[in-house]
């Protein structure tokens, strides 16, 4: 929900990244910011979100 995502604009998620094989969380985050654009998250984020 929100604005819609552009390069450069600074995003706000909340994830959880689980195991593709079980199913078991790994990691979670509630208000990750960071910039689209700046390479500072993995490609696949950057890839999805732009």
């Amino acid at each position: 929900s929100g604005e819609v995502a552009s390069m450069g604009k600074v995003l706000t998620v909340a994830y959880k990244g689980r195991l593709l094989s079980n199913g078991k969380q790994f990691d979670e985050g509630k208000g990750f910011s960071f910039r689209l654009g700046e390479g500072r998250v993995i490609p696949g984020w950057e890839k999805g979100l732009e």
